[in-house]
């Protein structure tokens, strides 16, 4: 993140406090992925009253990803401000300023009079360039020069730290990845627009798709909106926690595991937990011999030649060991081309 800009003597004191306040948050319990960023408006209104909030991740065209918030005590009848907020020509007013420096204007319509205080930060290297745009209607009502100053110093630590929220939430709720798999999460709307992102997400993402613009989720991996619960790409999978929207989404590299056929992923990752044929075969209403071609199917793919080295390669593709609710997913109803289903409830996460 770059050095935030200096803030006077008068607004020092109550900038500082609110920062202290934002990374004090970070990974509340019971405060949900997407529940930091709505608090953290919610205290930057008491210092900056605003009518509206538009809070957006910006890809490299320029166009906004969406994210609208408005404040709880004036949300009703802002539609027509939030609209006024989401306008190409507004985020790029920010976009052409210098990065965490804002810009003030008055925008006269269409309706009434408002004013508007925006910035953009880019606070990762592969970054997710994120914009903050406040606004206020009523032609007596312009953000000052001192509200300038109080959201520039505060505007990258809240952005910030609404990612290392995220970080920490999606480490309670996603399931444990080894470090060379990647385990990175971000978080999603319902128009696949990423609201946060961790690093290590992005530069993965960018590596399979070198011409993803940055601020929506990848095409192909559209259909976790809606019914997947994991989807492989060339090189990576994302997959899908809890039930959305928003949505919780885990990225990780592809391992020898998914070279496996979906019944035999489903035997590897019974076998790996330690179940014996016999049992494997009761849960996946299969016969034993069946269970047993399918293991020296699975050694021959894989090129091991016991439980140890299976175990480890299920453990390295990032897929949890599984039980009675693995035989569940073989009824699942089809998915679209590409995707992966997941265990039902494998990861023990909560819905969202």
């Amino acid at each position: 993140m770059q050095d935030t800009p200096p803030v006077g003597p008068l607004a020092l004191s109550s900038a500082t406090e609110a920062v202290h306040g934002l990374y004090a948050r970070i990974g509340s319990p019971g405060l949900s992925a997407d529940g930091f960023l709505p608090l953290a408006l919610a205290d930057l209104e008491r210092r900056v009253p605003f009518d509206v909030a538009l809070v957006t991740t910006v890809d490299t065209a320029g166009a906004a990803g969406g994210g609208v918030r408005t404040s709880a005590a004036a949300a009703p009848g802002n539609e027509a401000l939030a609209a006024r907020a989401r306008r190409p020509d507004a985020v790029q007013r920010a976009l052409h300023a210098t990065p965490h420096l804002s810009v003030r204007w008055t925008d006269a319509g269409p309706g009434p009079s408002a004013h508007a205080l925006a910035l953009v930060t880019r606070d990762t290297p592969d970054g997710l360039r994120r914009h903050l745009g406040l606004w206020r209607e009523g032609f007596r009502r312009p953000f000052t020069e001192l509200d300038a100053q109080w959201v520039e110093f505060v505007a990258p630590h809240l952005l910030l730290a609404s990612r290392m929220h995220l970080s920490a939430v999606g480490r309670r709720l996603t399931p444990a990845i080894p470090a060379t798999a990647g385990g990175a999460v971000a978080l999603c709307d319902a128009q696949g627009a990423l609201v946060e992102a961790e690093e290590g997400f992005l530069a993965e993402l960018r590596a399979e798709h070198s011409r993803w613009p940055g601020a929506w989720l990848p095409s192909p991996y559209r259909p976790l909106l809606d019914a997947a619960t994991e989807i492989a790409g060339r090189q990576v999978a994302i997959r899908r926690i809890g039930a959305g929207p928003p949505y919780v989404l885990q990225l990780r590299r592809l391992g020898a595991a998914d070279r496996l056929s979906a019944t035999q992923r489903l035997v590897a990752e019974q076998l790996a937990a330690g179940s014996s044929h016999v049992e494997v075969a009761a849960r996946l209403g299969i016969s034993t011999t069946t269970v047993r071609n399918h293991t020296a199917a699975i050694y021959r793919r894989l090129g091991i030649r016991n439980r140890a080295q299976l175990a480890s390669a299920v453990r390295a593709s990032g897929r949890p060991a599984g039980g009675h609710a693995a035989a569940a997913a073989v009824t699942r109803p089809p998915l679209p081309q590409g995707a992966v289903a997941a265990a039902p409830g494998a990861d023990g996460s909560p819905a969202l």
